[in-house]
């Protein structure tokens, strides 16, 4: 249900938002609300820089759809 999540909201309104939502929906029962928010925030940034400045591998930051 989360991958399907991830596709949508990727398409609709980028990677850093589908990224932080589906990480946000891996971890929420493992860890309390707001350390599964900062969690996926923080691995979703670190992989935006990783693939956007060090692979010069650009992912959509707003939706691809508007």
């Amino acid at each position: 249900m989360s991958l399907l999540v991830f596709f949508v909201l990727f398409l609709l309104a980028g990677y850093i938002v589908a990224g932080i939502v589906f990480l946000s929906m891996v971890f929420w029962k493992e860890y309390k609300w707001y350390v599964a928010v900062l969690l996926s925030a923080g691995i979703t940034l670190i992989f935006y820089v990783l693939f956007n400045h060090l692979l010069k591998v650009h992912l959509p930051i707003g939706g691809m759809l508007f």
